[in-house]
């Protein structure tokens, strides 16, 4: 992942390669995964955010998930679990 902050300041550091502001190169996340796996990945990183790639081999970016949105996501999933289980509407 690139910040654009990060891309902008190279400035007149056009000549540097974009790997020197690479984040999280060995650190994605795969559609398979389900949340706790997701949630794992974010904690070993130290992520905000995280690349969601189509395989390990090669790699190709279908998205982007946060960390925010994935807990969110995670607590309303587990609040209607838990309403289900003791019958409330």
């Amino acid at each position: 992942m690139v910040i654009v902050p990060e891309a902008h300041g190279l400035g007149a550091g056009l000549e540097k390669p974009v790997d020197s502001i690479l984040h999280h190169k060995d650190t994605v996340l795969l559609p398979s995964m389900n949340v706790r796996e997701a949630a794992s990945a974010f904690d070993r990183a130290e992520a905000e955010s995280l690349a969601v790639v189509d395989s390990p081999l090669t790699r190709r970016v279908s998205g982007l998930l946060s960390e925010a949105h994935t807990l969110r996501r995670y607590a309303e999933e587990s609040e209607q679990r838990r309403r289900e289980l003791l019958g409330e509407k």
